[in-house]
């Protein structure tokens, strides 16, 4: 089952972050490095008893697409399995709920 994820205390623009909240209490937080609008989120990346990582989300065009493309770095190997299955279940979730979006 999915679990709620609220998002918390929200600011883009580089220096500001965001947490991301389940039932129980923070579940991540995120400082943001670097922004450029419609291209590119590069974040700073901690769970809870982890070491901090970056996350960095980069769009370019492709056609009459968009090629999103994910890089998670300086994440410890005892946890790296773990964060590319969640991104690849995310990243599923996102392609089904875009396919919705371009049937309507």
């Amino acid at each position: 089952t999915r679990s709620q994820v609220d998002v918390r205390n929200v600011d883009l623009a580089p220096g500001g972050g965001f947490e991301l909240e389940r039932e129980g209490g923070v579940a991540l937080t995120a400082g943001v490095r670097v922004v450029e609008i419609e291209r590119l989120l590069e974040l700073d990346w901690a769970a809870p008893g982890e070491r901090s990582s970056v996350v960095r989300f980069e769009l370019s065009p492709d056609g009459d697409g968009t090629v999103l493309a994910l890089d998670h770095r300086r994440i410890d190997a005892r946890v790296g399995m773990r964060a590319m299955s969640r991104w690849q279940s995310h990243l599923e979730r996102l392609d089904a709920l875009l396919g919705e979006a371009e049937t309507r």
